[in-house]
């Protein structure tokens, strides 16, 4: 057997039944804060991009709704 799958299993032996949700609380907490630390990094570099796009759909949005109002 290869060695990395014994080591998988044992850490699995070695946590009893009752610890298994002590384990996981400190798992879901590290997942949460690294999720959001990488949803915060994402928003940093692409927030300008998002916010040109989102000026110039507005813009035309604007653009659209005056010229249909011009035209009524």
């Amino acid at each position: 057997m290869d060695n990395r799958f014994d080591s998988y299993q044992t850490h699995f032996v070695l946590v009893k039944k009752g610890q298994n949700a002590l384990v996981r609380i400190p798992q879901i907490i590290c997942f949460s804060v690294g999720l959001s630390a990488v949803f915060f990094w994402y928003r940093l570099q692409f927030e300008p991009l998002f916010a040109r796009i989102e000026r110039r759909y507005l813009n035309t949005n604007i653009l659209r709704a005056s010229q249909s109002g011009q035209e009524d």
